[in-house]
C-alpha cells in the first residue's frame, strides 16, 4: 500500500514537473528554421492546417511568409472561377493569411521575396510538368501579395517598389507567354491594377467605370485580353511618374 502511494506521488511530481517545464517553454523553440511544420496528418475539416495561436505570437514575419506559402492546400486556390474566388476559399480555411496582414513588415518582407524571384528562372529542357510548378509558385505567390488588405498598408515608396518590379515581371512573362498564359499574366497585373485603383488615381477611374475587362481584372484577378494589360501598363506608367514626384 505505501509502494503505491509512493508511486502515485511519484506520478504527479513527474507530470507536475513536465507541466513546468512546458509553461516556460518558447514553443517557437520547435520550428524548423524559423518556419511551422504542418502536420501531415488532418482530418481534412476547415482550419485543420492553422497555426497555433502561441506559434502566431512567436514566429518572425520571415517565417510566418514562408510558413503561408508552404501552405499544403495552396492546390484549391485553383478550384474556383477566378484566382481571387480560390484565394477566399484557402484564406477562409487557413489562419496564417489573416495573421501575415497584422504585420506591419509584412508588406517589406514580400516585397524583397518577391524582387528575388525570377519569372523566368526555369530551365526549358525541363518537362512541361517541371515548368509548370515553377509557373504555379510565381503565380501563388502573387496572388498572395496582391491582396487588398496586403497593398493597402504600404507606404509610398513600397508602393513604388512594387510596381517597378511588377512591371519588371510582366516584361519577364511576356518574353515566356507560351509558359504563363493570361491566367499566369493576371495577378501581375492586378499588383498593378489594385494599387492604382486603391490610389483613386483619376485617369485610371475613369477606364475602371467603363471598361468590364479592367473591373474582372482588379476585382476577381482575370484577365481577358491583351489590350486590358497593355491599358494597365499604361496607367502604371504615369502613375509612377506621379509617386516618383512625391519622392
Amino acid at each position: 500500500m505505501k509502494t503505491n502511494k509512493i508511486y502515485t506521488l511519484i506520478v504527479i511530481l513527474l507530470g507536475f514537473g513536465i507541466f513546468l517545464l512546458q509553461c516556460g517553454k518558447d514553443p517557437c523553440e520547435d520550428l524548423n528554421n524559423g518556419v511551422y511544420i504542418f502536420s501531415s496528418v488532418t482530418d481534412g475539416t476547415a482550419g485543420s492546417y492553422n497555426i497555433p495561436k502561441s506559434i502566431c505570437n512567436c514566429i518572425t514575419t520571415e517565417g510566418l511568409i514562408e510558413t503561408c506559402l508552404n501552405y499544403p492546400e495552396w492546390r484549391l486556390l485553383w478550384t474556383r472561377n477566378t484566382l481571387q474566388q480560390g484565394f477566399d476559399y484557402i484564406n477562409s480555411n487557413f489562419n496564417g493569411f489573416e495573421e501575415l496582414w497584422k504585420r506591419k513588415d509584412a508588406g517589406k518582407e514580400l516585397i524583397k521575396r518577391y524582387i528575388e524571384m525570377d519569372a523566368g528562372g526555369f530551365d526549358k529542357n525541363w518537362t512541361d510538368i517541371e515548368i509548370g510548378k515553377f509557373t504555379v509558385k510565381i503565380v501563388e505567390f502573387e496572388t498572395l501579395i496582391a491582396q487588398n488588405k496586403l497593398l493597402i498598408q504600404l507606404s509610398d515608396n513600397e508602393k513604388y517598389e512594387l510596381l517597378n518590379e511588377a512591371m519588371n515581371k510582366y516584361v519577364k512573362k511576356n518574353d515566356f507567354m507560351e509558359y504563363y498564359s493570361k491566367t499566369g499574366m493576371a495577378p501581375t497585373l492586378a499588383i498593378l491594377a489594385r494599387i492604382i485603383y486603391n490610389a483613386e488615381y483619376a485617369p485610371f477611374m475613369n477606364d475602371f467605370t467603363t471598361s468590364n475587362d479592367i473591373y474582372e481584372l482588379v476585382l476577381n484577378l482575370t484577365l481577358y485580353n491583351i489590350e486590358t494589360a497593355d491599358l494597365v501598363v499604361k496607367h502604371t506608367e504615369n502613375y509612377l511618374s506621379v509617386l516618383n514626384e512625391k519622392k
